[in-house]
């Protein structure tokens, strides 16, 4: 149990320094990716796709397949990772 909450303690400072990282150099991000790092294809990267992605942490693949970003078969903090670099990018219009 003590690893579970430490886990999402990590994630969740990840989130916070990705979001204050984006704010900070207004990243930009090429339509094309989007869609990579949109887990639930909203049209927009935000904590909603994190919490999909924390939600099936740890979980088979199978049953989040989007939620595997970098494809090395496990739902980990790397893909958590990856997404949150990624915040705040939307489809373009």
């Amino acid at each position: 149990m003590k690893d579970k909450i430490f886990a999402i303690a990590i994630m969740a400072v990840i989130v916070i320094v990705a979001v204050g990282y984006y704010m900070y150099t207004n990243q930009q991000i090429r339509p094309e990716y989007i869609a990579e790092y949109d887990i639930d294809e909203d049209c927009d990267i935000d904590q909603d796709d994190i919490d999909m992605i924390i939600s099936h942490y740890a979980a088979p693949v199978s049953t989040c397949p989007r939620c595997d970003v970098n494809g090395d078969g496990t739902i980990d903090i790397i893909d958590v990772s990856a997404v949150t670099s990624h915040v705040g990018a939307i489809c373009p219009t």
